[in-house]
């Protein structure tokens, strides 16, 4: 039987859980006007749980996304990585590619909801 520390597990079941495969969610818009419900909705319809979705607010193009950022630094080999639309993970080709490649060792399955 495992024990409760805090908001950690301890023991065999909290081994247990801490190799396990997560599902991590990104939603971005590009204007603060814009509302994230629906990928936020879809996300968590996909299994993601609101501690893994990871958010930004921000254009595309623009070369920082703490939100992103965030959410690939969670990311432990075995995870799925999970995004509503491709193009909201990266604006280009160009960008997909060098994402998936730096990102190779950590993610076996990039899952877009909506292209799947």
């Amino acid at each position: 039987m495992s024990q409760t520390k805090g908001a950690e597990e301890t023991g065999a079941v909290g081994n247990l859980l801490k190799n396990k495969p997560m599902l991590i969610g990104y939603a971005r818009v590009s204007t603060t006007e814009q509302n994230l419900d629906l990928q936020l909705d879809a996300l968590r319809k996909a299994g993601c749980t609101d501690t893994n979705i990871f958010t930004d607010k921000i254009t595309g193009t623009k070369q920082e996304q703490p939100g992103l950022n965030d959410a690939l630094s969670h990311l432990r080999p075995g995870d799925t990585f999970v995004v509503w639309r491709l193009d909201r993970l990266a604006r280009s080709l160009t960008n997909l590619i060098l994402h998936c490649a730096k990102n190779r060792k950590k993610v076996n399955v990039i899952n877009s909801l909506w292209e799947s």
